[in-house]
């Protein structure tokens, strides 16, 4: 994102339109700390400038998962995440694509999860 103070006047702006909720994690974030959460261009300005000024290409992600997605396109997008798409097994915690996803969708799904 770099340091530019532009960006930092969306931030608060996202906390209330996702009510706190980090995407990707889906945590809350309950202290609105600069250091935890960042936005996020969900179609990456490097590769889509003329989408760096969208606020539908705007996600709000904790700062690690923010940090990992870079320019990667293969992530899902927060907005079209469904039941079913993400299992648990347990006692693991080891998540993994559902069985009853189709090839490509998995693929996303691991790529997700990568």
């Amino acid at each position: 994102m770099g340091d530019h103070a532009y960006w930092s006047e969306i931030k608060f702006d996202l906390y209330d339109a996702y009510r706190r909720y980090l995407q990707l994690c889906l945590s809350l974030d309950t202290r609105r700390t600069p250091g935890r959460s960042r936005w996020n261009h969900y179609k990456p300005k490097s590769k889509y400038p003329g989408k760096a000024y969208e606020w539908n290409n705007y996600r709000l992600m904790c700062g690690t998962l923010n940090g990992r997605k870079k320019d990667f396109e293969d992530v899902l997008d927060p907005f079209r995440v469904t039941n079913g798409m993400f299992v648990i097994e347990f006692p693991s915690w080891f998540v993994k694509p559902s069985a009853n996803l189709g090839a490509g969708r998995a693929k996303q799904v691991r790529a997700t999860i990568e």
